[in-house]
């Protein structure tokens, strides 16, 4: 019989884990950044940024950003510092905007750039996804 489980069956000795983030964001003004929060991802190397615009005509500019270290203290919290990972990308209405990368991070966030002439109604759905 096969063994199908315990330390000799598969490559991998590790167990699989995920986390993920869901924010809406509605009616964002024109000229304007917007930051998702930061989903915390230390030791899920493997970072997907998925943002759908559902409502609006326009598209928007979209950054994602990572933090690899803490930085400055602040009311005694070390803070994380975001830099950008890759670059700008306009979403397409009603078109979900994928962005994948396998970067070690100790966080990730989205950065979301509106034009000066952006219209109103709009809104977005941010999916912060991270796994290893």
């Amino acid at each position: 019989m096969p063994v199908i489980s315990g330390k000799s069956a598969g490559d991998q000795n590790i167990a699989k884990a995920g986390v993920n983030l869901v924010e809406n964001f509605a009616t964002l003004a024109a000229a304007t950044t917007f930051i998702s929060r930061p989903l915390q991802t230390p030791g899920l190397p493997k970072l997907t940024f998925m943002v759908t615009q559902t409502a609006g005509a326009l598209g928007i500019s979209l950054t994602p950003q990572v933090a690899w270290r803490r930085g400055a203290l602040v009311a005694n919290v070390s803070q994380l510092q975001f830099v950008g990972v890759g670059p700008a990308v306009l979403t397409v209405p009603g078109v979900p905007t994928v962005l994948e990368f396998n970067i070690p991070a100790e966080a990730m966030r989205i950065s979301l750039t509106t034009a000066a002439v952006f219209p109103a109604p709009n809104a977005f759905t941010v999916v912060l996804m991270a796994s290893g």
